[in-house]
């Protein structure tokens, strides 16, 4: 079965995660808690069911402009799998629950946003 979850939000790159930790020591683990929740209450919206099969990943990022490197916006990845874990929707995001994840860019200056493709593998959990 394959899931498509859109996250209609731009998630923090790894710069501004590494600024963050740099200027207080608890402000990144902050940031982490707010993006994880946010993640798990858009998952929710879309979808309630618990996904009990491995899963590869398609990353689907629409970024407003190319300033910045894909490998900062890819960093949101994290936020997204712990949204997904804290959603109910995935048990775990290791290799035994998570097969590839793929990331595709593309450009969309009037509505940026992440479309998520979950599809189910054969292998059980």
């Amino acid at each position: 079965m394959k899931y498509t979850l859109t996250y209609e939000i731009q998630l923090p790159t790894m710069n501004q995660v590494i600024k963050s930790n740099r200027g207080n020591k608890y402000a990144a683990a902050s940031q982490k808690k707010k993006y994880t929740k946010l993640i798990a209450y858009y998952t929710l919206a879309q979808m309630k069911k618990e996904i009990t099969k491995k899963v590869d990943i398609k990353c689907n990022w629409y970024c407003k402009d190319k300033r910045t490197d894909k490998d900062n916006v890819s960093t949101g990845i994290k936020f997204i799998l712990d949204g997904l874990q804290e959603a109910g929707i995935l048990k775990n995001d290791g290799w035994n629950e998570i097969g590839y994840i793929h990331h595709y860019f593309y450009l969309d200056k009037d509505n940026p946003r992440i479309v998520l493709e979950l599809q189910e593998i054969q292998e059980e959990i």
